[in-house]
Order: C-alpha cells, then sequence, then structure tokens
C-alpha cells in the first residue's frame, strides 16, 4: 500500500513529537505521567529499579489515570504520586504506573499516614510543578 500525503504527513508529526519528559504536559492526565516519570528517572538514578525506561502498558495506564481522574481529582493523584517512591512496595515491585493507580495501591497512598521522606528521598520535581492550591498538606 501508498500512503497518501495526508498519511506520510500524520507519520511525520509523530515522529516530531517531543517526549513528555522534555515538555509541558498538555492535561491533567500527561501531568501525572510527567511526575510518574521523573520520579521514575529519579528511582533509576538512585538505583532503585534497575531499568533506565519504565515498562509500562500505556495504554492500560492511561486508561487507569482517566479513571481515577474523574473519582480522585488531579491534586490527590499526584499526592499519590508523590507518596509512591517511598512506598516499599510499589518500589521493589519495579515502580510501575498501573501498579501505582490500582485500586489498592491507591487508596493506600492517598489515605495512608505513614509517607514521610524516608532516607532522605526527594520526589522528582513533577508533582510540585503540577500541584493546585488545595486544603491537602504535601
Amino acid at each position: 500500500k501508498k500512503d497518501t500525503p495526508q498519511t506520510e504527513e500524520k507519520k511525520a508529526e509523530r515522529k516530531k513529537k517531543i517526549p513528555l519528559i522534555e515538555r509541558e504536559p498538555v492535561n491533567d492526565l500527561e501531568k501525572i505521567e510527567k511526575a510518574y516519570l521523573l520520579n521514575y528517572k529519579s528511582l533509576y538514578e538512585k538505583k532503585a529499579v534497575t531499568s533506565e525506561e519504565p515498562v509500562v502498558n500505556w495504554l492500560k495506564a492511561r486508561t487507569l489515570g482517566k479513571m481515577c481522574l474523574e473519582k480522585y481529582g488531579l491534586d490527590k493523584l499526584l499526592l499519590a504520586i508523590e507518596r509512591s517512591v517511598t512506598n516499599e512496595f510499589v518500589v521493589k515491585n519495579g515502580y510501575c504506573l498501573t501498579m501505582i493507580l490500582s485500586a489498592g495501591v491507591l487508596t493506600n497512598l492517598i489515605n495512608g499516614n505513614n509517607y514521610t521522606n524516608q532516607k532522605g528521598f526527594k520526589p522528582g520535581q513533577g508533582v510540585d510543578l503540577f500541584r493546585q492550591e488545595t486544603d491537602v498538606d504535601f
């Protein structure tokens, strides 16, 4: 099959797209993904995870992310992403976005009260960049 000029143009646009970690997010879902990616990068630099790039089923992660955004809102999800880097279970199991957004883990990250900055670890900068003014103390 031959590509039409429109198809070729779309392919060229996709190739030019700047990775999320290098650009500003355009919506709340991308804010969550970028906060996660920044945290993952920090964990990789600290050798807490072994692969340079996260292994994520992005289709599943985006589906979960959309549902969680509707139910919990951006601020609570950013809180969960921030807390996830100090959650031993999440980090030791590969620091996966779909795991963070799963019901059991997400509930613990949002409602748990045992989240202090353990061992001096600072989460990635992503969370602070997108946080809205709220009553939640981060």
